[in-house]
C-alpha cells in the first residue's frame, strides 16, 4: 500500500512539474515580440514634421524617430523618441534608433549629406516643394510603408477637395497678387516653382512674378520698380519667424516707404499674412485648407 502511495505522489510530482513548466514556456513566449502582427514597412525616422504628418494620414506605426518641433506632435508619434531640428538631428540618436531609413525633406540634402557623410545612414529624400510634388510624395511614401490603400484615400480626398474649390471659382477673374517671403530686411517673391505658388497655380489666381519674369527658382529678389510697373490688386506674406511682429514690422515699412506707397495694395491696403501652420509645414490631408483658405483671401476680394 505504501508502495502505491508513494508512486501516486512521484507521478503527481512529476505532473505538476511538467504543468510548471509549460506554463513558465507559455509566460516566455508571451513576453516575445509577436513579430507576425508587426506592422509591415520598413522602420523609419520621419525627418520633418511634414513627413510626420503625411504618415500620422496613413495611421504608420513603424516610425522610431520625429523630429523637435514647436508643432503639436501627432497623438500616434506623441512618445516616439526625438531625434532633434531637422536640419540639426543628433547623429548618436540616429544610430541607436538604427532605422532601415531616414525621410528627410529635399530641401534639407545640402545640408544632411554633409552631416551623414560616412556615418552609413540610408537616406532619401522626398519633395514637397508644390502641389503637385506633395501629392507625388504622397504616393511615393505610401509604397514605401506598405499603405498604398491609404496614401491613394488621402490623394482622392485632396484632389475632391481642390476640385471643389476651383468649381467654386471658376469664371472669377482673380485680382493681381504679389506673394512675398521673409521680413523688411529681406524680400523674396514667391514663384509658380515654390509651394504657395504652385497653389496660386492650381487656382488660376494671377501671380505678378509670371508677369515679371520666367523664373527657374521658388524664390527671387524683389525688383521693388517692376512690382510698381505691374501693381498688384492684393499682397499675401508668408514668414517663418515671430510672424505677428514681422507683419506689423512690415506694414510699418510700406507706410514710410515712397516707393511701395506707389503699390495699389499697399495703398488700398490689401495685404495679407499667411498662416504659416497652413502654408509651411502642414502639406499633408490638410493641402486642402490651404486651397480653401487661399480662396477665401483670393476670390474673396471680387465678392460682391
Amino acid at each position: 500500500m505504501k508502495r502505491i502511495t508513494s508512486i501516486i505522489i512521484f507521478a503527481l510530482i512529476l505532473f505538476a512539474a511538467g504543468c510548471t513548466k509549460e506554463s513558465s514556456g507559455k509566460q516566455d513566449k508571451k513576453d516575445l515580440p509577436d513579430r507576425t502582427t508587426a506592422e509591415a514597412g520598413p522602420r523609419v525616422i520621419a525627418g520633418t514634421m511634414s513627413i510626420v504628418e503625411i504618415l500620422d494620414d496613413f495611421g504608420y506605426k513603424n516610425v522610431v524617430g520625429v523630429p523637435s518641433s514647436r508643432h503639436p506632435m501627432p497623438e500616434l508619434y506623441a512618445k516616439t523618441e526625438k531625434i532633434g531640428k531637422p536640419m540639426q538631428p543628433d547623429l548618436e540618436v540616429l544610430k541607436r534608433l538604427n532605422a532601415d531609413i531616414y525621410l528627410a525633406s529635399l530641401g534639407s540634402k545640402p545640408t544632411l549629406d554633409k552631416l551623414f557623410q560616412n556615418q552609413n545612414i540610408k537616406t532619401e529624400y522626398v519633395d514637397l516643394n508644390s502641389y503637385e510634388a506633395c501629392l507625388n510624395t504622397i504616393r511615393h511614401l505610401g509604397k514605401l510603408t506598405s499603405k498604398q490603400k491609404e496614401a491613394e484615400h488621402v490623394i482622392q480626398t485632396i484632389e475632391a477637395k481642390t476640385l471643389e474649390v476651383r468649381r467654386s471659382v471658376h469664371g472669377k477673374k482673380s485680382p493681381k497678387v504679389l506673394m512675398l517671403l521673409g521680413s523688411p530686411k529681406k524680400l523674396m517673391m514667391g514663384t509658380k516653382l515654390c509651394y504657395t505658388g504652385s497653389l496660386m497655380e492650381v487656382l488660376k489666381i494671377h501671380n505678378i512674378a509670371n508677369d515679371i519674369g520666367n523664373f527657374d527658382k521658388t524664390y527671387v529678389p524683389i525688383n521693388i520698380e517692376e512690382i510698381v510697373k505691374h501693381q498688384p490688386d492684393v499682397i499675401i506674406r508668408l514668414t517663418h519667424t515671430k510672424a505677428e511682429d514681422t507683419a506689423e514690422s512690415l506694414r510699418t515699412e510700406f507706410a514710410k516707404n515712397e516707393i511701395w506707397q506707389k503699390v495699389k495694395a499697399v495703398k488700398e491696403d490689401k495685404i495679407y499674412d499667411l498662416d504659416s501652420n497652413l502654408y509651411t509645414v502642414s502639406r499633408n490631408i490638410r493641402i486642402m485648407n490651404a486651397v480653401e483658405n487661399l480662396k477665401e483671401i483670393i476670390y474673396g476680394e471680387t465678392e460682391n
